[in-house]
């Protein structure tokens, strides 16, 4: 073969296989966590799904996630990214073998890639613009002029456009955005610190009121609810994000979200709550 058309299939082979590992890496196992986990977190994430499953470790916010379901977003996440770094070494070889190609064969590329191009026009034209020869030579146009643009942003001395940042499969900061305000904890120790008091004339009950911490870091805030008439005591973000819904053991309590404010009591007797995709949160009393 002669060595232009080597050079050609060489590169065109690399710029295939980075395709095939970029779709390896869109593919991943999804995860909501936003952040790409380095090795070491990522034995830490899987170590600790493994005691969560076993029973040796509960979920600090059982009111996000049951234990199965953190455990499966522990694993998950570990999965992705470690996939994801398998993906980044492969392409980084694929990256500096282009380069050596691009700084010793440059002359040989070219011409090669005339060749080939002048081939596979002559093919597509034979074989009409539905052919597997006329979709390769777009997608050879198109790599065509991406090299333009690139050596006309080189002559000029500026720089591509900065792109946007990656996304790992199944990030979603809204969803730990929500997490982190409706994050709670019952305590049961005095917090030393202010305690917003809720109660509802409805009922009495000699039970003590259920104190919880509500939301994560600057978001924290801390919790007096008084107690209803059943077992259900769960903290949920209300559709629209604007209003949490706080049922402490039946009473339930609408409170705004930004000034942690009463909105309104919805009762004393809530069993269960539903989070319905569509819908929002349902209350069964």
């Amino acid at each position: 073969m002669d060595n232009r058309l080597k050079v050609v299939n060489h590169v065109v082979a690399l710029l295939v296989e980075a395709f095939e590992v970029a779709e390896q890496i869109r593919n991943a196992p999804e995860s909501p966590v936003t952040s790409y986990l380095p090795a070491g977190l990522r034995r830490t994430f899987r170590r600790n799904a493994r005691r969560i499953r076993r029973g040796m470790l509960q979920p600090l916010y059982l009111n996000l996630y049951t234990p199965k379901e953190l455990a499966i977003i522990l694993e998950r996440t570990a999965a992705r990214d470690e996939a994801i770094e398998r993906g980044l070494v492969k392409l980084t070889r694929i990256t500096q073998e282009i380069a050596r190609v691009m700084e010793y064969q440059r002359e040989e590329l070219e011409e090669g890639t005339r060749v080939v191009y002048a081939l596979a026009r002559q093919r597509a034209l034979e074989d009409g613009p539905d052919s597997k020869a006329a979709e390769f030579l777009r997608i050879f146009n198109e790599l065509i002029v991406k090299g333009r643009e690139l050596r006309t942003l080189k002559r000029r001395r500026k720089e591509p456009a900065t792109s946007a940042p990656f996304t790992p499969p199944g990030a979603d900061p809204h969803r730990l955005e929500c997490d982190s305000i409706r994050a709670a904890q019952i305590l049961t120790e005095p917090p030393g610190e202010k305690v917003l008091r809720f109660s509802m004339n409805e009922i009495e009950t000699a039970e003590p009121p259920v104190v919880m911490r509500i939301g994560i870091g600057g978001r924290s805030w801390v919790g007096s609810f008084q107690r209803g008439t059943t077992e259900c005591c769960t903290v949920q973000l209300m559709p629209g994000g604007a209003h949490l819904l706080v049922v402490s053991y039946g009473a339930a309590y609408i409170i705004e979200a930004v000034t942690c404010s009463l909105a309104c009591i919805a009762g004393s007797d809530v069993t269960d709550v539903i989070n319905v995709k569509e819908g929002g949160l349902r209350s069964l009393t």
